[in-house]
This record gives structure tokens, C-alpha cells and sequence, in this order.
């Protein structure tokens, strides 16, 4: 993954190498991603993200109405090239429909701060903590 800093936001990109898209397709054991790259950007991540303090949200909310068409157009055109054909991101996007319509305060959650980690602090990672809000 890299890290975007772009005016008042950080974009998070994922990877778009062969052997992360290969790995993916073809591995039976699920991989998640726990850090991202920061490059030579620590100071201004650690600007933006208030140092590291704070109280962090994630609103999946949100996250699910920007990327739904996204995750659509994948699961429709491309979840034949996937192992089990995208099923468990097609359930969660299931799940993430009927919450934001039947339980929206469910879909905001207080997230563990980032921290800055690896040689010279190149990577940020995210812990997994998460508490109801």
C-alpha cells in the first residue's frame, strides 16, 4: 500500500502488482494488508494526523457509499478471475447495506490511533481496535 497526501486528505492506495493480484486469485489462505507505506512523508502524515493523538473514526458509512460502485463493477465483471468468486466481499457488501439502512450508528466506530512503524518508520500501522461509538 502507499500513502497519498493530497490537500486535506491522505489517500490510501492499495497495491497494483502482479504478484499481490496473483496472490489473491490463486492463495487459499486470506491475506489482509496491516501496515501502509509512507515513504520519506513521516512528518507530514504525523502533521495531519495530529501526531498521532487523538480520537480516530471510522465511519463505514461513508467508506460503503464511496466504494460501492467500485466494489459493484468488480463483483459484477470480475469475480470469476477471484478465489471463491469474491463471495465474503459480496456478503459484506451485503451487510454494509442493510446497516446503513436499518442500523446507521452501528456502521461508526472510535479506531486505536495509527502509529508509525518498521525501519526508520516508513510504514503506519493500523491495530484492528475498534470500539462502538
Amino acid at each position: 500500500m502507499s500513502t497519498i497526501i493530497a490537500k486535506e486528505k491522505i489517500i490510501i492506495r492499495p497495491p497494483e502488482s502482479e504478484a499481490a493480484v496473483q496472490v489473491q486469485r490463486t492463495l487459499s489462505k486470506q491475506r489482509t494488508v496491516g501496515s501502509y507505506y509512507l515513504s520519506d512523508k513521516l512528518k507530514e502524515v504525523a502533521l495531519f494526523l495530529n501526531d498521532f493523538s487523538g480520537t480516530f473514526i471510522l465511519d463505514l458509512g461513508i467508506s460503503y457509499l464511496r466504494c460501492r460502485d467500485a466494489y459493484e463493477t468488480l463483483i459484477s465483471d470480475c469475480s470469476v478471475l477471484y478465489r471463491k468468486n469474491l463471495e465474503p466481499l459480496k456478503d459484506a457488501m451485503t451487510k454494509l447495506e442493510y446497516a446503513s439502512h436499518e442500523k446507521p450508528d452501528s456502521l461508526l466506530s472510535a479506531i486505536d490511533p495509527p502509529k508509525p512503524c518498521g525501519v526508520n518508520n516508513k510504514y503506519l500501522k493500523f491495530s484492528g481496535n475498534t470500539t462502538a461509538i
